[in-house]
Parts: structure tokens; C-alpha cells; sequence
């Protein structure tokens, strides 16, 4: 079956989990590693891992399940790998014949009018 889960939203700076109580919260203003601008949509691999677009940054910063930084990825222009306010990001199924183990995601390039697939080198 699928274990990744897709939300969208925008909040101000800040993801946070939220269940039945507050549980955690990550991230600050800012364009340093680590820190967001305008986050606009996450996914979370099946390791835990949530990769985050950031609209005010034109980039994808991915973090591990406890929120520490782990990287981030793309700059601003329309070369391929690189954004304008991207806004949306999705696992895609891994490959199911286990050759495979790099992610593959697209994200919705929202100024460049396009979508790109991507793959994170495991």
C-alpha cells in the first residue's frame, strides 16, 4: 500500500503537526538552510522524510521526521531544476520491482507554468 501522505497548505512560516494535542512545530523565517519563505506544500516519504515547497523561495528544502534540515534543492529561473514560486509536491510510487530506491516527485512549477519530475539520489 501507499505511506505517503500529501497535504497542502499555507501557514505562516511554520508547518505543524497537529493530532488530538500539539505535538511539534519547525522551521523560521528566512532563506538560510533550514529556514522558509511562504511555505506552500509538503509531502512525507516513507521514511518520514517531509519535503517542503517554498513559494518565497523558489526551492524545495527536505527535512527529516523530527524536522532537522537535511537539504534543499533548486533556485529561481526556468532552467530545468530550477523554479518560480513552486506550489505543490507529490510523492511518486516507488518502483515496485526494488531496483529502483531513488524518490521520484513532481512539483508544480506555478510560474513556469509547468510541472517537473524529480529524483532524489538515495
Amino acid at each position: 500500500g501507499m505511506s505517503t501522505s500529501v497535504i497542502t497548505t499555507t501557514i505562516a512560516y511554520r508547518f505543524s503537526v497537529l493530532l488530538e494535542q500539539f505535538v511539534s512545530a519547525f522551521g523560521s523565517f528566512g532563506s538560510e538552510h533550514g529556514q522558509l519563505s511562504y511555505p506552500s506544500s509538503i509531502a512525507v516519504d516513507e521514511n518520514g522524510s517531509v519535503i517542503v515547497t517554498e513559494y518565497g523561495n523558489d526551492r524545495l528544502s527536505v527535512f527529516d521526521s523530527y524536522g532537522r534540515f537535511k537539504m534543499c534543492f533548486g533556485d529561481e529561473g526556468n532552467d530545468l531544476g530550477q523554479f518560480l514560486s513552486p506550489n505543490g509536491v507529490s510523492i511518486c510510487q516507488p518502483d515496485v520491482t526494488g531496483r529502483n530506491r531513488n524518490l521520484k516527485f513532481y512539483v508544480c512549477d506555478a510560474w513556469n507554468h509547468r510541472l517537473q519530475m524529480l529524483e532524489m539520489i538515495m
